[in-house]
């Protein structure tokens, strides 16, 4: 368990990206709901949520790849007896693979406004024609959190790059 520890506190993947797999599986999920209905309406509005959220979902499943990636690879490097992290078997590389999850907060922040301004649009559509009401306020919450979730990634990203 103590290796374990070690691991996620060198994973800095893990620190980046975490959230984003929760709400972009959140996302595609209420997209999915919506989708498997029988009124035309919300069937439709659940098809355009499903586009919309396939980039993100696929750039979350890429950063968590990644994350199981580095996570063995780090788990390789722990020394058995006292728990630290081997800098010197980790390499150059290591900085590299890290910094990546980087990129997938930069795709995330142009992706994540499309998709929220689309489930505002989809789930205020399902509830002006009264097709359902759970799944509207949901998609509607949803792109709330998509949107809150760009500006968090732009401030977040806009702290990294002003130290530098």
């Amino acid at each position: 368990m103590d290796s374990l520890r070690s691991v996620m506190e060198w994973d800095i993947i893990f620190d980046n990206c975490w959230w984003s797999w929760i709400i972009c599986a959140a996302a595609f999920a209420v997209a999915l709901v919506m989708r498997r209905s029988t009124d035309l309406s919300r069937r439709r509005s659940g098809t355009v949520l499903t586009v919309f959220s396939i980039p993100s979902l696929l750039t979350a499943l890429a950063s968590f790849g990644l994350f199981i990636y580095m996570f063995f690879h780090i788990l390789s490097t722990v020394n058995p007896e006292t728990h630290i992290v081997n800098d010197i078997k980790l390499r150059d590389d290591f900085n590299d693979i890290e910094n990546s999850s980087l990129s997938f907060l930069f795709l995330l922040l142009f992706m994540f406004p499309i998709q929220g301004i689309a489930a505002i649009i989809t789930g205020s559509r399902v509830l002006k024609k009264g097709s359902g009401k759970a799944i509207g306020i949901a998609a509607v919450a949803t792109g709330i959190l998509l949107l809150a979730a760009a500006v968090c990634i732009f401030i977040c990203m806009m702290g990294v790059w002003g130290d530098t």
